[in-house]
């Protein structure tokens, strides 16, 4: 029996949240992931955030990170290798955000299939206001929808790594450390410049139809396949916007090698959808060929933008797109014209929540 194999970004989520929040030891929180290979890990990417019930410091608590073996889904508390004191600036732009920190050489080794985690916590408070300032933000997306699969791919490689997550230190109940169940938004840079994470720390509900300051609005997503796939089926991530809408939901698939159209077909009747965030699936019957670039679109020119269909894009606007995995490779697309004419999103990785079942 042939497995069934998807091909895409099925990391979508209803709700973004902060993943936990950190202290001065023995609080923090960590990243929870599996090595994809043996390599020295050079840089990591993640997010960071600052305040406490609303009050914000004028300068950043400082911070550090630690690499530790996974133990029953906590991190050991022994450092393997160590990113001392970080943060310490003036609270303002670029406090807040997708942040990168480089190890210090030589690099440390992971080893493929084990399990790890990066460790965060408080080194010293900057400032002595109460209550304390909180490391926050290090993840940005719950687990989504159907099975667990479904938000536990790496974007780039499309693997699924089944041990993401995180854990943070109880200090209320347990005061211990405790797995907890996010889909953590991270990235890690090899010495050979390959990347590896999940660098989605927002999302978009991005409006399908006519709108009368934005034009007859379109989204797609460019890929390519490393290999030859057969597809059987296609999943839009989508929901219906205000009333019933007034036209149906398209999927097109370009083939951009030849300029010609792969397929086109209604994913859903007007009729169909209701007001909260589901899978649309239909029959999607074709061949995609080894190392050429595609275009799917998804259309609904003749709805209403305010009676309509919303999808979700998966999103990092805190830098550019040339460090990340997207989903897959070339990122997705906007359009004001009802697709005749097709942009890329000024800057940052933009996605759309798809998937192509083989």
């Amino acid at each position: 029996m042939v497995a069934t194999l998807y091909f895409g970004n099925r990391c979508g989520a209803t709700r973004l949240t902060e993943h936990a929040r950190a202290g001065l030891l023995p609080e923090g929180v960590s990243l929870r992931f599996t090595a994809p290979k043996t390599a020295l890990l050079k840089t990591i990417g993640f997010m960071k955030n600052w305040g406490t019930e609303g009050i914000y410091p004028t300068v950043e608590p400082m911070f550090s990170v630690s690499l530790e073996e996974d133990v029953k889904g906590v991190p050991s508390l022994n450092p393997i290798s160590m990113i001392e004191n970080l943060g310490g600036q003036p609270y303002g732009p670029g406090s807040v955000g997708w942040t990168r920190a480089t190890f210090s050489e030589p690099y440390p080794t992971i080893h493929e299939d084990e399990g790890l985690h990066l460790r965060f916590w408080v080194s010293k408070w900057m400032e002595k206001i109460h209550p304390k300032f909180l490391l926050m933000g290090l993840s940005v997306r719950q687990f989504g929808f159907g099975s667990p699969d479904h938000c536990l791919v790496i974007p780039k490689s499309q693997q699924i790594d089944t041990a993401l997550g995180g854990a943070m230190y109880d200090r209320r109940f347990h005061k211990a450390w405790v797995p907890i169940n996010h889909t953590v938004a991270f990235t890690l840079e090899f010495e050979d410049g390959s990347y590896y994470g999940q660098p989605y720390v927002d999302r978009r509900d991005w409006g399908l139809g006519i709108s009368e300051t934005m034009g007859n609005c379109a989204l797609a997503q460019e890929f390519n396949v490393p290999k030859t796939i057969n597809v059987k089926r296609l999943a839009v991530m989508v929901r219906k916007a205000g009333t019933n809408p007034t036209d149906k939901l398209y999927a097109s698939l370009k083939d951009l090698s030849t300029d010609e159209y792969v397929f086109h077909l209604v994913i859903l009747e007007a009729t169909e959808l209701k007001t909260h965030w589901r899978w649309a699936e239909a029959v999607a019957r074709a061949t995609l060929e080894k190392d050429r670039n595609y275009r799917l679109e998804i259309t609904s020119p003749a709805s209403k933008r305010e009676n309509g269909y919303e999808v979700i894009v998966m999103r990092n606007y805190y830098d550019s797109p040339d460090i990340f995995a997207t989903a897959h490779l070339n990122g997705g697309r906007y359009s004001y014209d009802a697709g005749q004419t097709w942009k890329p999103w000024a800057k940052g990785v933009w996605d759309l929540t798809y998937y192509l079942v083989t």
